[in-house]
């Protein structure tokens, strides 16, 4: 009977490659908010990784602002998109932001979740006024929202798994 020992070198490297895909995704996801804030177009569709990005929206239909700066409906001063947290976990970047944390009874919490490959967004799945609960393939929680819990009003939560 054998049993298996892993190598911590190799380990190591493996852990060491995971962070440096997490640290670029998260600096691509950051360019990405950087040119939105600009206005920067041509900056926010080349880090896509084409015009054929996958896209989820939860929320009501008044507030696909993101959705209307990119397909030119609406300029980028119209709703801002600041982040306030930024996770990420493998290919995801998980980020959160409010529209207007000065305005308490008005303000919008927002969820982006970010896939990339190879340094390009691939997909978006964007969540306005609700909670986000992240799982992993056994059940634990990689990653939970935060900015909503401090409004007067009640906001779903969701569970995505990842």
């Amino acid at each position: 009977m054998s049993s298996f020992c892993a190598d911590p070198v190799i380990e190591l490297k493996l852990a060491n490659l995971s962070e440096d895909l997490e640290s670029k995704n998260r600096e691509v996801v950051l360019s990405f908010y950087g040119a939105l804030e600009s206005g920067n177009s041509e900056a926010v569709l080349g880090l896509l990784a084409s015009n054929d990005l996958e896209w989820s929206f939860h929320g009501p239909a008044e507030d696909q602002h993101l959705m209307r700066f990119l397909t030119g409906a609406a300029s980028h001063d119209r709703f801002s998109f600041k982040p306030v947290t930024l996770c990420a976990i493998g290919d995801n970047v998980f980020v959160e932001g409010q529209s207007d944390a000065s305005d308490r009874k008005n303000c919008k919490c927002w969820i982006h979740v970010w896939t990339l490959k190879e340094g390009k967004i691939v997909q978006l799945r964007e969540y306005i006024n609700t909670e986000l609960i992240v799982v992993g393939p056994i059940h634990d929680s990689l990653w939970k929202s935060q900015l909503g819990k401090g409004h007067s009003k009640s906001l779903p939560s969701l569970i995505l798994s990842v």
